[in-house]
């Protein structure tokens, strides 16, 4: 395995595909919906979006675990494949037919579950571990900066040819990208006896693992809620909507450099605590703002910094689950917390942007991230060793693959099996199933 200093060819293509992904994403944006609703009514546009969140769904876990089992590229490669095929098939037609439309929201959601968690588990296990941090670093500020050269060429091309072209490039670029993947090699994960969704399921018994989905699931909760309420709060204050498109992106400018920050930080679980407590306090300002109608200048200021702070964000979270699961159910497992992360999303999503107005949807936001931090100090003070200082980069390695803290080795937790009770040693030794060791 390479490090991710040394194979600089192979960090090259990496990262080529991965800007050429973040820009198929991104090409779309806004004349997505304005290109559909050329063709059809606004209500089976919300059909096939609930369509393609239902597909992802249903092919979120199961494409992890083709992902560990066969291959982590191949699953992206068919996932990049599946989402370009998507975007073509809505520009195939002079006629866009309603059918035409949910056969392709299918598509596009099953082919982000096959990349869901594919990759990144393809990139921790090639580049190893010690550069998880300086590789979501680079991830995260190429997919920002791919979000603004798409937009502005998706501009371009609607300007001089029209609606259909920035769906059309997309496709291409999804279609074709995966062939540079070719020059990779690909690895795979768990090839035991005991099924991977088994495997899955007994991590929950681990302290580690089950704190990190509800801290997961908490500020997802909250993100989803954020992206939806800031440009109506910025255009509720008086923002002009003509510079809309601009702060958007110049917000993924700002995102992107706080992944380039978190690279320079040492001690990632810390990285967490200053976002949650910083968060909240941002989210609860601009919902006094709103309330107050203060007007939108010193509210899109917060935003930037709050934007930077999510680039943190990213960064460690990624460093922190990869440190957490081991290399043989990585992709299945990333997979199995994106899965709860959008069921828990399309309940909790509607229900928090129907309660009150504006400025109670942003205390939502603060609330959440205030109940974050409880859960991370508990989880970091009284439970469990997941690693909240720095990281020896001479870390000892589990049969698992799972990092051994030095200084706190607590049992019950995923950094160390819980040890059986004194004259069962022996005998589990024997044992089929025992503490959980992965």
């Amino acid at each position: 395995m390479p490090s991710y200093r040394k194979a600089s060819n192979e960090r090259l293509i990496f990262l080529l595909f991965y800007f050429a992904l973040s820009a198929s994403m991104y090409l779309p944006g806004p004349y997505f919906v304005l290109y559909l609703n050329t063709h059809i009514a606004l209500s089976w546009i919300g059909l096939s979006y609930s369509l393609n969140r239902l597909s992802n769904l249903l092919f979120e876990y199961p494409s992890g675990i083709f992902a560990d089992e066969f291959g982590r590229l191949k699953s992206t490669m068919v996932g990049t494949f599946l989402f370009g095929m998507s975007m073509i098939l809505l520009t195939a037609f002079r006629r866009l037919q309603i059918h035409i439309v949910l056969l392709s929201a299918f598509l596009g959601g099953a082919g982000m579950a096959f990349i869901s968690g594919s990759l990144e588990a393809w990139a921790v296990d090639e580049f190893g571990k010690n550069y998880v941090k300086r590789l979501f670093s680079d991830m995260g500020t190429l997919k920002n900066i791919s979000g603004v050269v798409a937009s502005i060429l998706s501009g371009i091309l609607v300007k001089y040819w029209g609606l259909e072209w920035p769906l059309f490039l997309s496709g291409l670029v999804g279609v074709f990208s995966p062939v540079v993947l070719l020059f990779l090699p690909d690895n795979r994960g768990y090839s035991g006896d005991e099924t991977l969704l088994r495997k899955n399921l007994r991590l929950f018994r681990n302290i580690d693992f089950s704190m990190l989905v509800f801290l997961s699931l908490i500020v997802s909760s909250m993100l989803s809620v954020f992206f939806v309420v800031w440009p109506v709060t910025l255009k509720t204050l008086g923002a002009p909507e003509s510079i809309l498109g601009p702060v958007y992106f110049s917000l993924m400018l700002s995102m992107s450099l706080g992944s380039y920050i978190a690279r320079r930080v040492s001690k990632p679980l810390q990285g967490v605590s200053f976002f949650l407590i910083s968060g909240a306090i941002i989210t609860a300002a601009i919902g006094l703002m709103v309330k107050w109608n203060t007007g939108y200048i010193m509210v899109l200021g917060l935003l930037y910094v709050l934007e930077v702070l999510i680039g943190l964000y990213y960064v460690f979270m990624g460093y922190i689950r990869n440190s957490i699961i081991p290399s043989e159910i990585r992709a299945s497992a990333i997979s199995l917390i994106s899965l709860m992360n959008s069921a828990v999303g399309v309940v909790l999503l509607p229900l928090f942007l129907s309660l009150g107005k504006l400025h109670v949807k942003w205390i939502i936001c603060s609330l959440l991230l205030t109940l974050g931090l409880i859960s991370l100090k508990v989880w970091k003070t009284y439970l469990s060793s997941v690693p909240s200082q720095s990281i020896d980069p001479k870390i000892a390695l589990e049969s698992g693959g799972n990092p051994i803290h030095r200084k706190d080795r607590k049992a019950g937790s995923l950094l160390l099996p819980p040890r059986p009770p004194e004259g069962e040693q022996e005998h589990n030794k024997c044992r089929e199933e025992g503490p959980l060791e992965i």
